[in-house]
């Protein structure tokens, strides 16, 4: 059987020791060295719409003072609505009314908030290392499914986009160009209405070395896809009311071993839909998330993929299955492949975890006890799967079912080995061990 993951497939431990992308390892120093003190010459621009909060502000719009300021140099916005199509184009850290407070907890009114909100034209950062700290973000202001709020432009690299409320109605709040040699970092942020972060091959040339960590979205999703990404570090997030992730059709350019997209330490919470969908992805690694209720499934993977790993997540309360591998039975839909699923808790979903229209994917190591129907179930059509060392057990509708026919374990067309279970179809998939 040829297996398209080039490590040890043994045990989840051996897969796990360093995940994350290589520039992870020097990013916190790049941080330091981002936030360090700016040159003696370094000036504060001050801007207030209507000069109440500071009758003295330098200017009652950003864009000027954007226009005024050199590189290095601050531009406080005051409390206010600016409603302007402002390009950023030098080396700035713009703060707003609420800088360095936490957007993901703050109570605060529409009046104590710098809002920024450009209609259909979106706030542009086109330089490399800017700041955008503490504002509130509208978009699709007349409803008319149009607009992105912020869109970094991939010419450049090292923006901080942190501590704002981000509202994108039923279009995009956030699109993260970043292509040059310094990461790009998204942080304690607050993503409402339909997507947070997103970027496809309309929206912009793909992202490159991004981090996404603790930002909260409520309602909101992420979204990247049809485009070429690489050294994405999605982490330490939290999704709530709705929302998840999607990669689909994402390549990558990165030449280093590894995965080049990685998945962890996220929590997601009562999804309408799928919590992660994985669709024809290269090199990418979910692994200790916490996944808790939804309408689909926890995890989807689709189509063909090429070393997808799925490791150490807890799974569960989901409505079709915690884990399906498969692909929709078309012509020229190639069967889901790709895919280890390894070291899981797959609990009290309908279903554990199901494969269908999928082949050579590896699924071992993982606790499926206690969903309400199948808790490793295998359509006819899965063929060549290597399923090993699970615990499957308290599924009310079988612990191990196979419908495949062929030269496998017990007349199937799959190797079953070592699964502890008592409930299986057709007998001699699973049992228990003394």
């Amino acid at each position: 059987m040829q297996w398209k993951f080039d490590r040890d497939m043994s045990s989840a431990s051996a897969r796990s020791d360093h995940p994350f992308p290589p520039f992870a390892i020097w990013l916190g120093l790049a941080w330091v060295a981002l936030s360090g003190p700016v040159g003696a010459g370094a000036k504060t621009w001050t801007v207030d719409d209507d000069r109440l909060q500071y009758p003295a502000a330098s200017f009652t719009n950003i864009q000027a003072a954007v226009n005024a300021a050199s590189n290095g140099d601050t531009i406080q916005v005051y409390p206010g609505f600016y409603y302007e199509n402002t390009v950023v184009n030098k080396t700035l850290k713009l703060t707003g009314a609420q800088r360095g407070k936490d957007a993901r907890t703050r109570a605060t009114t529409l009046a104590q908030e710098s809002v920024i909100s450009a209609g259909d034209n979106p706030f542009t950062l086109a330089a490399n290392n800017i700041v955008l700290d503490g504002f509130y973000v509208r978009v699709d202001l007349h409803g008319d499914d149009e607009g992105v709020g912020v869109r970094s432009l991939t010419a450049f690299s090292g923006d901080r986009i942190i501590n704002n409320i981000m509202h994108a109605g039923v279009t995009t709040a956030l699109v993260p160009g970043n292509r040059g040699p310094t990461p790009m970092l998204i942080s304690k942020n607050l993503f409402l209405g339909r997507l947070g972060v997103a970027m496809d091959s309309e929206l912009g040339a793909g992202a490159h070395q991004v981090v996404i960590q603790d930002n909260l979205f409520s309602g909101a999703s992420l979204f990247f896809g049809d485009n070429s990404f690489s050294e994405l570090l999605i982490t330490k997030n939290k999704w709530v009311q709705g929302g998840g992730i999607e990669l689909r059709r994402v390549t990558h350019e990165s030449v280093a071993p590894g995965f080049s997209i990685v998945i962890s330490e996220n929590k997601i919470f009562d999804s309408q839909g799928i919590s992660l969908q994985l669709r024809n992805v290269t090199d990418v690694l979910a692994q200790n998330n916490t996944m808790r209720g939804g309408g689909a499934s926890g995890i989807a993977v689709n189509e063909d993929n090429d070393n997808v790993r799925i490791a150490d997540n807890k799974i569960s309360l989901y409505a079709v299955a915690g884990v399906k591998i498969g692909s929709l039975r078309q012509p020229f839909t190639p069967l889901a492949d790709g895919v280890e699923v390894v070291g899981n808790e797959i609990v009290d979903n309908a279903n554990g975890l199901l494969v269908d229209y999928a082949e050579n994917n590896a699924i071992h190591h993982n606790k499926l006890d206690d969903n309400e129907r199948v808790g490793i179930g295998l359509a006819f059509d899965a063929v060549g799967q290597a399923i090993s060392d699970n615990e499957i057990r308290g599924n009310a509708g079988g612990d191990a079912l196979d419908a495949s026919t062929g030269s496998g374990t017990a007349g199937t067309a799959n190797t079953w080995l070592n699964n502890q279970g008592s409930q299986s179809s057709p007998p001699g998939l699973c049992s228990d061990h003394p």
